[in-house]
């Protein structure tokens, strides 16, 4: 990972530089079927510009459906997002699959699939102000904060996936149940970044999926 001085905005992490560096494995806590489906790509393989951004989140529990999340800054602040969850084999799964139908039926635009997933494009009650929560994301600290390996266990283990690029610079993290963690400057900062994408999935529909 780089680790060189610059004043690039992850300048104070450790971050990759894409330009001089070798690429990255992709990132396995992303679901690479659904991104590729939407257009998205892999995010350290897309062109950026100079000083062009985006963020990319995964939160994931016990309990689906999963949240999906990209916020970008190019020309204009824009965002997206997606509820996914795996596809199953048995019978049983089956039937809960087509009860996740169901159940979000009238809160998505349509249900698609890939090889391993199903998902869909959630219909917003209020459209999120994206610029508001990309300033409020900054504010947290969203390029810096290191992440963490590993966090206490309860019945409703949830994991918060994050990716970060700003123009050739890229970076990764994730944190386990952060709400059961000491609550230290950077897990606030953390729960904070979590609320605000919270607040995109209260939009749509009310989740208990995630502590904040």
């Amino acid at each position: 990972m780089g680790c060189n001085r610059t004043t690039n905005k992850l300048a104070d992490s450790n971050f990759r530089d894409l330009s001089v560096e070798p690429l990255p494995q992709r990132a396995l806590s992303f679901p690479a079927e659904i991104e590729d489906s939407l257009g998205w790509g892999n995010l350290v393989e897309s062109p950026f510009k100079k000083k062009q951004e985006e963020f990319r989140f995964v939160l994931t529990s016990n309990k689906a459906p999963y949240h999906l999340f990209k916020i970008s800054n190019r020309k204009g602040i824009k965002g997206e997002s997606v509820l996914f969850w795996e596809k199953e084999t048995s019978a049983s799964l089956t039937d809960a699959f087509q009860n996740m139908e169901q159940h979000l039926n009238g809160r998505c635009s349509e249900f698609k699939e890939t090889a391993q997933y199903q998902y869909c494009t959630p219909i917003y009650s209020v459209e999120p102000n994206w610029e508001q929560i990309y300033n409020a994301l900054e504010r947290d600290s969203i390029w810096t904060l290191s992440g963490q390996s590993s966090s206490a266990q309860s019945g409703n283990s949830w994991k918060f996936n994050t990716q970060v690029r700003h123009g050739n610079y890229y970076r990764s993290y994730s944190y386990t149940n952060p709400d059961q963690s000491q609550k230290t400057p950077e897990i606030l900062n953390a729960l904070s970044v979590i609320t605000q994408l919270n607040r995109v999935s209260e939009s749509f529909f009310k989740t208990d999926n995630f502590k904040s």
